[in-house]
């Protein structure tokens, strides 16, 4: 276990703007991890990216030192000037042998969490295993560690309080949005379908929300969900052609930068005015920040939630 090796960002020590930048997306994944790989011969590793940390767990006799965590960084090509991820490189967390299996624990068991008791993460870390095994990328040794991992923590959330009262990043955002004041069966404009919008969407159309419209860069992959909620659904590529106006906009989407601009978000207003509801859990962000600063907007993203998850903390930890 010794070889065990973790390095983590999160949002404990990074802010969540930031971390954005460093999240890698789907079509890249592979090519840089292969590159990863290859360079510093490391024979095992998985990535777990989620809305509040991304994190590399592999195998390996290497001392995490400033300078093998520099090569690590380097080696991932992510697009920040230097003086950026010298400050990432200041920002890290590591974790070797049994501190890093104890680490690994604590997240899947959600201690380490932005909502500590949601029980997603452990999912979101069994996926992003099972894509890295997929692809190839690790062996025996995860694999075992793994095994242990999931079968202690499904232990805890079994036998434990933590998640008496279940909540998460998704209920929160609920939460806020009953607090505004909601027009009667508003339009519901949702970018992307993976997990995050599935659930909202989905928590939303169980308390009587039912007017939904879809885009997704692949549309077959969005064609279950748009059965549920019976929506339509688009290519994303024609999400700028859209006049039909919207009350909430939803999106969550593993996109490297913004992908609703200001121009884009003037042409799905469609010359409304009113103020519009959005709700973007994003890491990084989909709405580009001049939206957020020239237009009239409720808007709800992951840091915004902070407070409220950390209410809920000391609630359980009280009790």
């Amino acid at each position: 276990m010794k070889n065990l090796k973790v390095i983590a960002f999160t949002h404990k020590h990074v802010e969540l703007k930031d971390l954005g930048n460093l999240v890698i997306c789907n079509e890249e994944l592979e090519s840089r991890l292969i590159n990863l790989k290859h360079s510093l011969d490391i024979p095992e590793i998985f990535y777990i990216g989620t809305c509040n940390r991304v994190e590399f767990v592999f195998y390996g006799a290497y001392e995490l030192s400033d300078d093998f965590v520099a090569k690590f960084m380097e080696k991932l090509n992510f697009c920040v000037p230097q003086e950026r991820l010298q400050c990432y490189l200041g920002q890290v967390n590591r974790y070797e042998g049994l501190d890093a299996l104890n680490h690994l624990l604590r997240m899947s068991c959600s201690l380490e969490s932005l909502v500590v008791g949601e029980k997603e993460i452990l999912s979101q870390v069994r996926r992003a295993y099972e894509r890295c095994r997929e692809a190839g990328f690790t062996g025996d040794f995860l694999r075992l560690m793994m095994d242990r991992l999931i079968k202690t923590a499904k232990e805890v959330y079994t036998y434990t309080k933590i998640s008496r009262n279940p909540i998460s990043v998704v209920s929160l955002a609920y939460r806020k949005l009953r607090e505004l004041k909601l027009t009667d069966n508003p339009r519901i404009l949702v970018i992307g379908s993976g997990e995050t919008n599935q659930n909202l969407a989905k928590y939303l159309q169980k308390h009587k929300f039912e007017n939904f419209v879809i885009f997704n860069r692949t549309v077959e992959n969005a064609y279950t969900l748009a059965q549920e909620l019976n929506a339509q659904v688009y290519p994303l590529s024609e999400l700028g052609n859209y006049k039909n106006g919207f009350d909430i906009l939803i999106t969550c989407t593993g996109a490297p930068d913004a992908i609703v601009n200001n121009a884009m978000y003037e042409s799905l207003l469609n010359g409304e005015t009113d103020k519009k509801i959005i709700v973007d859990l994003a890491i990084p962000n989909d709405i580009d920040a001049e939206v957020i600063a020239h237009h009239p907007i409720h808007y709800i993203e992951v840091s915004s939630l902070q407070a409220i998850a950390e209410k809920n903390f000391r609630n359980v930890t009280m009790s």
